[in-house]
Formats: C-alpha cells, structure tokens, sequence
C-alpha cells in the first residue's frame, strides 16, 4: 500500500487517548468498514465457534519493507460483531527503525525488516460468532504524531515524503498477531 502523511487514517479512539474524565475519548469504537481506504490492510478471521478470552498483552510480529528510510506501522485489533460492526479492541504503533521496543538500528530502503509490537494489557471476551479482525496501516494520529517518513522527529518536521508499503505473509514471513487466550 501507498502511505501518503498528508492523507492518512485517523485512529478511531484507542486505548491511550484521554484520561478516562471525558467519555468521548479514548475506548472502544466502532471503525471503518472493511476496504474503506486503500492505505489500509485488512484481515479478518471466520466467526468464532464459541467464546474467545483474550488476557494479557496482544502481541504482534510484522515482516515488512519500505521505499524510505523511516516509517510506521500500526495495527489495530477489532471485534467483528454478527452485524458488521468491527470495536477496537487495541491498537499500537511503532517506526521500522524499531525493530523491538529496546532495539532501534538504521533501516536500509527495500530490505525486509521484522518488527515486534507488543500492546497494552487487555481483557476481553470475543462473542460466540463473531470475528476477529487485523488492521495494519502506517498512521496512529490523532493518538501519535503523523509519520512523516522522514528520518526527522515526527512532532517537530515540516516536509513529509510518500512511502510504498509491504507487509509479508505466509509460509516464509510469517507476520502474524500472537494472542493471550485464556
């Protein structure tokens, strides 16, 4: 996918937005449909067979690459409800030069870089049919500064570049979302 700064997805609530004394921010939400915008990847599991506890921290891995230097990529794990209507459950962002929390290197354009995502705590309890769903995406805003692609510090620049995505999957890059279930 194509992530251009000046035209990036907004995060539909989350879990770090507010302070919890205004009941408009911070949350569960109910996002964009399923291939609202092109800039976005969706996944989306079948229905549940029966309930699925989540406890824990929700742990992603992510084999991507990119046209620049530094980027982002975020990812948002929903509940798809039998009616269509997919609720955050977490979300988190992090920039390819980051290949874990504690681990920042240079990122050379085009290469394949494995990245680690680990999220907040959560409980949650997925309903009999319904799904799960993935979103990855390079933007977290309003919760995070826009990612200008630029090696620069996100909250100061000024000039942004456009950035070619990929995420791999499958047998070889096996990016995927490791759950705590209980």
């Amino acid at each position: 996918y194509t992530y251009d700064p000046e035209n990036c997805p907004e995060n539909l609530w989350g879990n770090i937005l507010g302070d919890g004394s205004d009941p408009t921010y911070g949350g569960p939400r109910k996002q964009r449909p399923v291939g609202s915008r092109s800039d976005e990847l969706y996944f989306v599991s079948e229905p549940m067979e029966e309930e699925l506890e989540i406890s824990g921290a929700i742990r992603a891995e992510l084999y991507v690459s990119s046209d620049v230097e530094a980027t982002a990529f975020s990812i948002t794990v929903s509940e798809v409800y039998e009616n269509g209507d997919a609720i955050n459950i977490r979300n988190d962002i992090t920039d390819i030069r980051f290949q874990t929390e504690e681990s920042r290197s240079e990122y050379v354009p085009g290469s394949m870089r494995k990245l680690s995502i680990t999220m907040l705590d959560i409980e949650w309890k997925l309903r009999k049919g319904s799904a799960l769903r993935v979103d990855i995406a390079s933007s977290n805003h309003p919760a995070y500064h826009i990612h200008p692609n630029t090696t620069e510090c996100w909250a100061t620049v000024t000039t942004s570049e456009i950035a070619h995505q990929t995420v791999y999957y499958g047998k070889d890059q096996a990016s995927c979302v490791i759950l705590p279930l209980r």
